[in-house]
């Protein structure tokens, strides 16, 4: 059995590698990520108050400024010409570009909301209503 700082030394060896390969999908090099822990939890049964990093780290400071810009386009996006199909089609795009995984046949309607966006994960016909 693992004593508690095994388990911890773990949890951020398991954490990195889980931001390290969020940033090659997003294709991010190695580098950026060097210094960064990703905030997420590893799994449901890890308790979050024992992994600590540092919000402040360029990569996670681009990664809230990124998801914040792609959100407010995806939050504010609506033509004139559009019709629900369209709309709808385009909005997935976007959500495509915001999301971890994003499934087929799922939506978010607006308005939505991420920190980050990359550690979200949307599963086959998943539909969310506003607020």
């Amino acid at each position: 059995m693992r004593n508690g700082k095994q388990k911890q030394e773990h949890s951020i060896n398991r954490a990195g590698e889980d931001i390290q390969e969020r940033a090659l999908v997003r294709g991010l090099r190695e580098d950026d990520l060097r210094d960064a822990v990703s905030p997420r939890v590893p799994s449901p049964s890890t308790p979050i108050n024992h992994l600590r990093y540092n919000p402040f780290v360029p990569e996670l400071d681009n990664g809230r400024h990124r998801a914040r810009r792609l959100v407010k386009k995806f939050n504010d996006y609506f033509l004139d010409d559009s019709t629900p199909e369209s709309l709808q089609a385009d909005r997935v795009v976007m959500l495509m570009e915001i999301v971890g995984k994003f499934r087929e046949r799922s939506f978010i309607d607006p308005p939505f909301r991420a920190d980050y966006g990359c550690n979200i994960s949307m599963g086959a016909d998943v539909y969310a209503n506003f607020k």
